[in-house]
């Protein structure tokens, strides 16, 4: 995963920690491409730090499973893609 991709998605996890499991892979599901294996560097340890132990993570669009986040926390002024984070 691209360092300014985990850069904009660390805020979010943290705060979306103590989500329920299935609401994280509900949105992990809505965010891949059914059929896509995953890349080793989308299981990094960013994903592994805050994602539970079981999450099932295939072809993921990291910035369509930010998306989700960023609207379930309510974060609407918070950018809505990676390139738009301040550094």
């Amino acid at each position: 995963m691209p360092e300014d991709t985990s850069a904009w998605l660390r805020p979010m996890l943290e705060a979306s920690s103590g989500l329920p499991p299935d609401e994280h892979q509900a949105m992990l599901d809505q965010a891949s491409s059914p059929g896509e294996q995953a890349e080793d560097e989308e299981l990094d340890a960013l994903t592994r730090e805050y994602l539970p132990p079981k999450a099932k993570v295939h072809g993921i669009d990291w910035v369509r499973f930010g998306n989700l986040l960023r609207e379930r926390l309510g974060w609407h002024d918070y950018p809505d893609h990676p390139a738009k984070t301040p550094r």
